[in-house]
């Protein structure tokens, strides 16, 4: 059974044409259809939610390896740090941006995936 998720958004799916209401027929293939339907729509809607939860988690990621960044040229410009702690920190600031970059790709994928899902 369905409950509804707070904040989530109501989508109206179309009955198919030939059927007579919510997916109505009198054989066990449209029960499988409708049951791979609902499969893959919590599927994608899952993934749409993590790659999101993802993109936030990345963003502040990128926010902490710039300041890190910052602190590192500060400190080998002052001499008191070796120039590995910017490469370092370099390094580190392109791995965030690389999961950012990921995040953002695979959410546009699960919502096309979700779309596709429910026939849009």
């Amino acid at each position: 059974m369905c409950r509804p998720v707070e904040g989530a958004q109501v989508i109206f799916v179309p009955d198919p044409p030939g059927t007579t209401g919510a997916f109505a027929t009198s054989d066990s293939a449209g029960k499988f259809s409708l049951r791979a339907f609902e499969q893959q729509f919590y599927d994608s809607r899952a993934q749409a939610l993590t790659a999101a939860t993802r993109i936030r988690l990345a963003t502040d990621g990128m926010a902490t390896a710039e300041r890190n960044l910052d602190v590192s040229i500060a400190r080998y410009r002052a001499g008191e740090a070796p120039i590995l702690e910017v490469t370092d920190a370099q390094t580190t600031l392109i791995a965030q941006r690389t999961a950012y970059y990921q995040a953002l790709f695979d959410y546009q994928s699960a919502r096309a995936r979700l779309a596709q899902a429910i026939g849009q």
